[in-house]
């Protein structure tokens, strides 16, 4: 028995006939840890959750964790429709890319409003924007410590980057797909793709590291005006 039929017979086995759906998605970033990016992520839609429902998977946490997968989502089938709204970049990623392994299609009807999803993508521009100019106070003019910053970066700017593909009507994951995507916009497509690329602090010299986090923040910046002067009929198209 694979993982996934462990998990949906350990949810059947606490939610009963309450279980109205479990899906599969992919995480909408790479997570920092390659353990965790490595791990499966469900999402289980249910009539309602109990705190018995949940000492239950508790008590299951473990060997879930054992097998690959990640701290599984759970939450009531209205509970999901009525949260769209709240999290359209998160729960839009999870429509986009689910796949269902138990019950029936429960995103068959649901989609994402444009104005909530260009919201959600202004504030997480603007924000990435804010924490690296505020990383780069941090790290005092030391060259080794800005290169550390920026690739802990990578990860929420990759993000980003698929948030902006998703706005313009055209979600992917191809990191090559997502370079073109940001030209397209007038952002600089070395800058992109090296950020993108960086694995390692000691992939930036000394030398050129505070050059190049220069136009990282500047493509950044560029991106968080480009998203704030969208108009909601342009995310439509």
């Amino acid at each position: 028995m694979d993982a996934l039929e462990t998990f949906v017979g350990d949810i059947r086995k606490v939610f009963g006939t309450r279980l109205h759906a479990i899906v599969v998605y992919e995480a909408v970033a790479p997570a920092v840890s390659d353990k965790a990016n490595d791990h499966i992520q469900t999402l289980t839609l249910v009539d309602a959750v109990k705190f018995e429902d949940l000492a239950a998977c508790a008590a299951r946490s473990a060997s879930w964790e054992r097998i690959g997968l990640a701290t599984p989502l759970i939450m009531g089938g209205d509970e999901f429709r009525r949260s769209l709204d709240t999290f359209p970049l998160e729960y839009g990623n999870i429509i986009a890319t689910h796949r269902v392994i138990a019950g029936s299609d429960p995103f068959k009807d649901l989609t994402v409003r444009a104005e909530d999803l260009r919201h959600a993508s202004e504030t997480l521009a603007k924000s990435h924007l804010l924490h690296l100019r505020e990383a780069y106070i941090e790290c005092e003019g030391q060259p080794a410590t800005i290169a550390r910053m920026m690739v802990a970066s990578v990860a929420p700017f990759k993000a980003l980057l698929l948030t902006l593909a998703q706005l313009r009507g055209r979600p992917t994951r191809d990191g090559a797909v997502l370079v073109r995507e940001a030209a397209s916009i007038g952002l600089d497509e070395s800058t992109v793709r090296r950020v993108l690329n960086l694995r390692e602090a000691s992939q930036l010299s000394s030398t050129e590291t505070i050059g190049f986090f220069a136009s990282y923040l500047d493509t950044v910046e560029r991106l968080a005006r480009h998203v704030d002067g969208w108009q909601t009929e342009e995310v439509k198209s």
